[in-house]
């Protein structure tokens, strides 16, 4: 009989933390969590909207009213620059370039989790 893993229940950071003190610092392992799923479309599977409701929380009536925004292209100017503090939706743009700074860090730096998140997004738990 194969040997079987089972790993059900195992979080991404477990697993990733696994990784890394298995490789023994000869690959590193960073865990990436954006926050910005709409801007980088990593939402776009999520069918559930009552789940994107639980997520946002209290906020929900100011989340849907910015998706909103965002689907009609009325975002306010600050919501879309990313020098202001009320900037809202990371894009592909914002992830990859917190992902290059994971990897330019020198061979004894790792850096093992990172959350990409737009400063104005007020809403996530």
């Amino acid at each position: 009989m194969e040997p079987r893993i089972d790993l059900c229940g195992v979080t991404g950071a477990g697993i990733s933390d696994s990784l890394r003190v298995e490789a023994q610092g000869k690959i590193k392992v960073t865990t990436v969590k954006p926050t910005g799923v709409l801007g980088t479309n990593l939402a776009s599977w999520v069918v559930n909207e009552t789940a994107i409701m639980g997520l946002v929380g209290q906020k929900g009536l100011q989340f849907a009213e910015n998706v909103g925004n965002l689907q009609n292209g009325s975002l306010r100017p600050e919501q879309t620059d990313v020098d202001s503090v009320e900037y809202w939706l990371i894009t592909p743009d914002d992830l990859a370039n917190a992902v290059v700074h994971v990897i330019e860090q020198p061979c004894g730096i790792n850096i093992s989790d990172v959350t990409v998140r737009a400063t104005g997004e007020n809403y996530v738990r």
